[in-house]
């Protein structure tokens, strides 16, 4: 490890597609039809994509079986664990993921089934009202949602938005791929001045 920056790393919109795990148990339970294609998801409140209550949707995914169908078995996006493993070998890297107490150990198991086991793992609950993701001494943060961005930002570090449909509203640094974010980072050097980012 060449370099000490210490880079954490979100987990669902950025290297796990929470979105198709949750599709996956909806139609599993008829509530999507089969034969028609995933909703294109373009906000942030899934549950919109289809017509099912805030209780309901908080009910599947974090308090039924299904939550750990959801969270072990949804999809890696493509290229992340090659990513991962390349920030690794020059960076000191965290994933930062924020859980329940339900959907904290199916993360645990996804992460171990696609061998992501090299960086460190740091798990928030929020519904213990964990938020802070600052806590864990890393300079720059990926994260596909702003307010997680804006939180290292504001305490001068460094904070990078991953391009998705449903962050297209914030206006701030954000990059399209993990080629795109490794390189930024390889440009930054070994000691960068974050805020301004």
């Amino acid at each position: 490890m060449s370099n000490q920056i210490k880079i954490a790393i979100d987990i669902d919109g950025v290297l796990r597609n929470f979105h198709m795990g949750f599709h996956k148990v909806l139609v599993s339970l008829g509530r999507y039809p089969a034969y028609k294609e995933p909703p294109a998801i373009t906000e942030w409140v899934l549950r919109n994509f289809y017509n099912i209550s805030a209780e309901e949707f908080y009910y599947i995914v974090f308090n039924s079986h299904h939550t750990g169908v959801i969270f072990r078995d949804a999809p890696m996006y493509n290229g992340a664990r090659d990513f991962i493993n390349s920030l690794c070998d020059e960076y000191q890297v965290g994933v930062i993921t924020s859980q329940t107490h339900r959907s904290a150990y199916p993360t645990l198991e996804w992460l171990a089934h696609h061998d992501i086991t090299r960086p460190s793992i740091h798990i928030l609950r929020f519904d213990l009202g964990e938020k802070d993701k600052t806590q864990f001494g890393y300079d720059i943060l990926l994260d596909d949602k702003p307010s997680n961005v804006q939180q290292f930002l504001d305490a001068g570090l460094g904070g990078v938005l991953y391009d998705q449909p449903w962050n297209q509203e914030a206006d701030m640094f954000r990059v399209d791929t993990y080629s795109e974010f490794q390189n930024f980072i390889d440009d930054l050097g070994p000691n960068p001045s974050y805020p301004g980012i």
